[in-house]
């Protein structure tokens, strides 16, 4: 709201301070918050879900009973994965962040806070947030095969290369969901991210592994690629949408119970194994580094230190899936891949030799003609 509330040659709409209700105030919000559009709109559905009879309410007229009813009501509405305490805990995350937003933003006519106090910090001092623990879910290595194996049997091939794309990356689902062609770089095989389509809003860039170069390859040179979309949607001009019902369908066939991003923890398990440096790691996965490591500071880790990690990641990813890339063939079930190898080295030598051959004409060809010049 304008500072300039006394000032009478300001316009009326000026001097005059709406009512801090949580519909205007969230307004303001997602106007000056430098978080993704995304995660605003995110925000905005939670509270329209949770707290609908709030939006037209003073925000200094909540009280911290109401606070405390409101969550142990949520908490008790678990949904059908039993995640009410979940949801309780995160919506009253937001409506804290959005009380401190207001206190620092809005002033009266005497420069004094318009919100004085968030009734929010009640859960704190009754020690009544839910203990929720982080999903630590992932799909565990002997069911890998199983799992991989009806994805790339999976009949739609955008759904089937996304998930494989994740598999292989760790990336966040909604960041691979609205991957763009514009991002990749097939020439050299990396991946550029840009901050506004990443979480933590810095720029990522990501060398690709054999098959992933292999595979995306393969996408950009379809006669129906999509102009745009590495991997699009059912309607036209749209990305993959990153809220698949797919799960219920491979649970269907294999019987495994996952999400999207058991895939990226499986990832992050499966890459602390095979790279020994904490810093690749965070790099491999874009989490931000500490800024009060000193060390971490210095480091600076461009593409091409991360082929190796990111090659050997995604070879041990595939080893567990019960497949292996084979350059210029593809995936290949482990116990074929010798023989797709042998095939690749057969055809490689008989090429050599076509040429050798050509080689070996030209030249018997050159001397003739040398020998008749000079018997003439």
């Amino acid at each position: 709201m304008p500072r300039n509330l006394m000032n009478s040659l300001a316009p009326k709409a000026d001097r005059e301070m709406p009512e801090p209700t949580l519909r205007l105030v969230l307004q303001d919000y997602k106007r000056f918050r430098k978080i993704k559009a995304e995660t605003l709109d995110k925000y905005e559905s939670m509270l329209l879900r949770c707290l609908p009879d709030w939006f037209d309410r003073n925000l200094n007229e909540i009280r911290k009973d109401e606070i405390l009813d409101r969550h142990e009501m949520l908490s008790r509405r678990n949904g059908p994965r039993g995640s009410g305490s979940a949801e309780a805990d995160a919506v009253f995350r937001v409506f804290r962040a959005i009380y401190r937003f207001a206190e620092g933003r809005y002033e009266d006519e005497f420069l004094e806070p318009v919100v004085r106090r968030n009734p929010v910090n009640v859960l704190n001092a009754c020690r009544a947030w839910n203990k929720s623990r982080r999903r630590v879910t992932m799909i565990p290595k002997h069911k890998m095969k199983a799992w991989f194996k009806a994805v790339q049997a999976y009949r739609n091939d955008s759904i089937r290369d996304y998930l494989t794309f994740i598999y292989l990356t760790g990336c966040r689902r909604s960041e691979a969901a609205a991957l763009q062609w514009s991002w990749i770089d097939l020439d050299i095989g990396v991946v550029n991210l840009p901050g506004d389509a990443v979480k933590n809003s810095c720029d990522f860039s990501l060398p690709l592994s054999g098959y992933l170069w292999f595979m995306l390859k393969a996408r950009k040179n379809r006669p129906d690629a999509d102009p745009v979309w590495v991997f699009p949607g059912g309607k036209n001009g749209h990305h993959i949408s990153n809220h698949l019902k797919i799960t219920d369908k491979i649970f269907a066939k294999t019987g495994i119970n996952w999400s999207v991003h058991d895939l990226r923890r499986g990832y992050a398990t499966i890459a602390n194994s095979c790279v020994h440096s904490d810093l690749i790691l965070k790099r491999l996965l874009n989490h931000k580094v500490d800024g009060r490591d000193v060390t971490a500071g210095y480091v600076i880790s461009d593409v091409d230190s991360l082929r190796q990690p990111v090659e050997a990641i995604a070879a041990k990813i595939l080893e567990y899936s019960g497949y292996k890339f084979v350059p210029y063939f593809g995936l290949v079930e482990i116990e074929n891949s010798a023989q797709a190898e042998s095939l690749i080295h057969e055809d490689a030598l008989l090429a050599a030799l076509r040429r050798l051959n050509v080689e070996t004409l030209q030249e018997m060809t050159s001397s003739n003609v040398a020998s008749i010049s000079r018997g003439r």
